[in-house]
Parts: structure tokens; C-alpha cells; sequence
């Protein structure tokens, strides 16, 4: 079992942390280098590929379904990764700028597919009873791989230099394939019948109740929750300190309300936990307007942040298990991959939202709505509960 947890969460901590660094923290190293804003501006979109990644999850099922699981596909996925940040390390930013994106871009298709590839994975290796505790390590890696990608990575370059930075990415992914290359995949197979696009369209059929809930679960807390950031500079707060308070202690809280969503899903099923999580929401989201409030101390701002971070990876780990419980055995790529793009349009647009909103009728007002849109989005979950 505990064999098992390392796997899970050294695998999730992997494939985030190169896209926490090529994707924001080189971000950073070119504009202090000077690099204009438009010229930098591409690496922010390499989170795209986690969106569309469904469009290629048939392949994924298809090629499990031939070599006879996912671990293989992870481990070729891995060793790619492997030389193509050997391949980045030879390569100075400033000098290399066209070929270091490049890199990075097929950086962030290949980590896209191996994270779709790991859910499959996880769905394959657990059951109804451990399902909630994987996601739970799941979300858990993904959210540290991306702040030790922002920022632990950044320090090293910073006290070392880009080779160094690198070494450390690929010591943590080599950690991660060995950890995988000595797990035992269970011998059972999907039954799919190969390559199928249209089963993969077709599987909201029948759910749109489902569909909903992954539409509107996430525009109150993602609204609320983007502003965290802005907010803090805003009221003077130094980016040192933000840094700490949101991806240390907010990281350490997340860590712990994933966990807590964990247990309430074994102790109470995932749909009433989801119902609680929603509620909980609400009560994260109010704790943000403290700092707009006036109480900007490090306490107040510092309980406001761990909050807002524990509701939100919280519900983050529910609805990642009830996707996971709707992805058949057949096809379980491709399956919570459509589930997870859909999610994943609807909070980029909701963190847009609440920051386009924020700018035109303030910070409180945008935290207010957001909470008022949980408790009416909790009415209406619990109008629906029984079709969810």
C-alpha cells in the first residue's frame, strides 16, 4: 500500500513539475533577462495541451489495449521526457530562446498524454474502496510538482544556473520511473474493441445531469479563488511573501484538504461529499473577503489563503474521483479525458471571469457573488442529486 501511495504520487509530482517550470518559471527568467512579453507569451499556453489532450485519448485506450496495459506507455513517455530536458540543458535560454520553446512545447504535449496515460493507469490499479485516497495523492502531487516547478526549480537556477535546474527535473522524473518500473500493473485488460472516437463523443449521452455538475462546480470557487494572487499585491503585500504564503502554507493546507476529501468520500460516498464540499466552498470563499475587508495582517491573510487552497483542492479531489467512478473499464482514457477537458475549459474560463469582473466591480463584490453562486449551485446539486 505504501508502495503503491509513492508510486501514485511521485508519478503526479513528475509530470506537473515541467510544466510549473517551462511554463511559469521560465517565464519569469525571461522577462528579468528583458524578453518582451510577446515573445514570452507562447509558454503560457502550454497548459492547452492539458485541455485538448482528449482529442488523442483513443490512441491512448487502443495502444493499452494492443501491449496489454498503461505502464508501458507511461515509462516510453518518461524516458522522452528524460532526453528532451537533456537535450533543453545543452541550450542557453537567451541565446536558444526558438529551440528552447520548442522543446518546451513538446514538453507540454508529451506531459499532457502521460497525465491522461496515469489517470487511466490509476483508474486500472484501484478500487471503489482505495479510488478516493489515489486521487487524493493524485491532486496532492500534481499541485507540489507544480509549486516545486514555479519554484523550487526557479531557486536552483537562480543559486546554479539552467543546467542545474534541469539535472533537478530529471532526477525527480528518474525517481518516478524507477518507483513505476518495479510496480506491478494488474494482469486484467480493458475489453475495449480498439481505436473508437465515437464512444468517446457519444459518452455524455444519457448523463446531462453530469454534465452540468461539471460545468458549474467550478465557476464560484475558481472565480474566487484566481483573485488570491492580484488581491495580495494589490493591498502591498511583497511577491516574497505571497510566494510563501500561497505556495508553501497554501500548498501544505491543499495537501491536507485533498486528503480530508479522501476520507469523506470512503466514509460518505462520493456524491454526498461532493454536496459537503460544495458548502464548505462557500465558507472557503468568504474567508478571501477578510484581507479585502481591511484585515490584511499575515494571520488573517494566511487563514483566508489556507482555506481557499483546502476547499478548493478539496473539491478538486471529489470530482476527480466521480469521474473516474463514470470511466469505464473499456476505455478509461479516453473516458475520463472528455470528462476532465470539459472541467478543465470551465475553470480557465472561471478563473478569467472572476478577474475580468474583479477589474470592473472590485474584489468584494466578485468574492460575494462567488459564495452566493455556491449556495445556489448547492440548491440546485441537491435538486439533481439523485440523476448525478
Amino acid at each position: 500500500m505504501l508502495y503503491r501511495s509513492l508510486t501514485v504520487l511521485s508519478l503526479c509530482i513528475a509530470q506537473f513539475i515541467c510544466i510549473g517550470f517551462f511554463g511559469e518559471g521560465l517565464v519569469s527568467i525571461l522577462r528579468q533577462d528583458g524578453f518582451s512579453l510577446e515573445r514570452v507569451g507562447a509558454l503560457r499556453g502550454l497548459g492547452l495541451f492539458a485541455v485538448l489532450a482528449f482529442l488523442w485519448s483513443p490512441f491512448i485506450d487502443a495502444t493499452a489495449l494492443k501491449i496489454g496495459g498503461y505502464k508501458k506507455i507511461i515509462l516510453a513517455f518518461q524516458c522522452l521526457t528524460l532526453a528532451i530536458l537533456y537535450a533543453v540543458s545543452l541550450l542557453n535560454p537567451r541565446d536558444d530562446l526558438p529551440a528552447v520553446i520548442a522543446l518546451a512545447v513538446l514538453l507540454a504535449f508529451i506531459s499532457a498524454t502521460w497525465t491522461m496515460t496515469s489517470n487511466a493507469f490509476f483508474i486500472k490499479i484501484s478500487n471503489s474502496s482505495n479510488l478516493s485516497f489515489t486521487n487524493a495523492l493524485k491532486l496532492s502531487g500534481g499541485l507540489i510538482g507544480h509549486v516545486s516547478g514555479n519554484g523550487l526549480t526557479l531557486v536552483i537556477y537562480a543559486k546554479f544556473g539552467w543546467s542545474e535546474a534541469n539535472l533537478f527535473l530529471t532526477s525527480l522524473i528518474a525517481v518516478s520511473l524507477l518507483s513505476l518500473a518495479f510496480f506491478k500493473e494488474p494482469e486484467r485488460v480493458n475489453a475495449g474493441e480498439g481505436l473508437d472516437f465515437r464512444a468517446m463523443f457519444g459518452f455524455f449521452k444519457g448523463k446531462k445531469a453530469w454534465l452540468s455538475v461539471l460545468f458549474v462546480q467550478s465557476i464560484g470557487i475558481c472565480a474566487a479563488f484566481g483573485l488570491l494572487s492580484p488581491m495580495l499585491v494589490d493591498i502591498g503585500w511583497k511577491l516574497e511573501d505571497i510566494g510563501e504564503v500561497l505556495h508553501i502554507y497554501g500548498t501544505i493546507f491543499g495537501f491536507a484538504g485533498a486528503l480530508a476529501a479522501g476520507f469523506a468520500v470512503k466514509k460518505l460516498g462520493a456524491k454526498r461529499a461532493f454536496l459537503y464540499a460544495v458548502a464548505m466552498q462557500t465558507l472557503g470563499i468568504l474567508a478571501i473577503w477578510l484581507p479585502i475587508g481591511g484585515w490584511t495582517d499575515r494571520a488573517s491573510v494566511l487563514f483566508a489563503s489556507s482555506a481557499a487552497y483546502a476547499v478548493y483542492m478539496a473539491q478538486a479531489t471529489i470530482i476527480s474521483t466521480m469521474m473516474m467512478q463514470r470511466a469505464s473499464g473499456r476505455r478509461p482514457a479516453s473516458e475520463y479525458a472528455v470528462q476532465s477537458s470539459l472541467n478543465m475549459t470551465f475553470q480557465i474560463f472561471s478563473f478569467y471571469l472572476g478577474t475580468l469582473l474583479a477589474g470592473t466591480l472590485g474584489y468584494g463584490a466578485v468574492v460575494l457573488g462567488a459564495a452566493a453562486f455556491c449556495v445556489l449551485s448547492l440548491v440546485y446539486f441537491i435538486k439533481i442529486y439523485k440523476f448525478i
